[in-house]
């Protein structure tokens, strides 16, 4: 009897200790992305001395920025396997014959395929538009 008191008390403390720690004051600041390099704080930064290199060109966002490549890779995979998926669903059409079902799983691969190389194209535009905001800044 007494150990599940204990044990009920220790349960109980720790979960007013951890309530407790629901109203402790955090300090959030918020930094404007698009506009830190013009802080003069802020003009030494790693970030921002990569943003202005020698040869005028970003590393990260530009042109040939890592960001860039990377998304470039992506959508190259994302592409390529939309196609695999294309063809082999074409395939499974072609040979179902009479088979509803089969035709109609056949349907929704193509149709899902065709959906994530729409959604692919479009979040590519969304991060290139993005980047090209952040290198123009």
């Amino acid at each position: 009897m007494k150990n599940k008191i204990l044990k009920n008390f220790a349960v109980i403390s720790a979960q007013f200790v951890l309530l407790l720690g629901l109203f402790v004051p955090v300090t959030v600041s918020a930094a404007d992305v698009l506009q830190v390099c013009n802080d003069p704080a802020s003009k030494n930064s790693v970030v921002c001395k990569e943003k202005t290199s020698s040869d005028g060109k970003n590393p990260i966002f530009g042109p040939d920025g890592v960001l860039t490549r990377a998304i470039e890779f992506l959508s190259v995979i994302v592409a390529i396997a939309s196609v695999i998926v294309i063809i082999v669903a074409g395939l499974k059409y072609v040979t179902s014959g009479s088979n509803p079902q089969d035709v109609g799983k056949a349907r929704e691969m193509i149709l899902y395929a065709v959906v994530g190389l729409v959604i692919a194209g479009l979040a590519q535009a969304l991060v290139r538009f993005f980047l090209n905001t952040l290198q123009g800044s």
